[in-house]
């Protein structure tokens, strides 16, 4: 947190007035600010696509990859961020990922959503859709 800011989220306890040091969870605008400073550190790797705290990095080919790569993590250090290796996976072919899917053949809608859509049943009254 900037000094500046934490006076607003001060917080009142039996003991005493506390101010944050760090963006707690469960404030409301914290998703989107947290957004806006994962796209300015990733801004302008090529190959790489971040959603909050996921971060994909692509590439056309194992160099390219480990390219995009070296550039991600060199770039969350010199900002502070770590990335949780036991969440990482590596050299995948393809990722399922926010409905969608990313392979060689670039980013398309996941097969499974599409075939769910058209699957699903026809409402037949407007509570069904409730």
């Amino acid at each position: 947190m900037e000094e500046a800011s934490r006076i607003y989220l001060t917080i009142d306890t039996t003991k005493d007035l506390y101010q944050y040091n760090r963006l707690v969870f469960g404030i409301s605008s914290a998703p989107a600010i947290w957004q806006q400073a994962m796209d300015q550190v990733l801004q302008g790797i090529t190959g790489t696509q971040c959603y909050l705290d996921d971060i994909i990095v692509m590439g056309a080919d194992d160099d390219t990859h480990l390219e995009n790569l070296q550039a991600v993590l060199s770039r969350l250090e010199e900002y502070g961020l770590r990335d949780n290796n036991s969440k990482c996976e590596f050299f995948k072919d393809s990722i399922e990922y926010c409905d969608h899917t990313n392979d060689r053949h670039g980013l398309h809608k996941s097969q499974d959503k599409i075939h769910s859509v058209l699957e699903a049943p026809e409402p037949e009254n407007a509570n069904s859709c409730a």
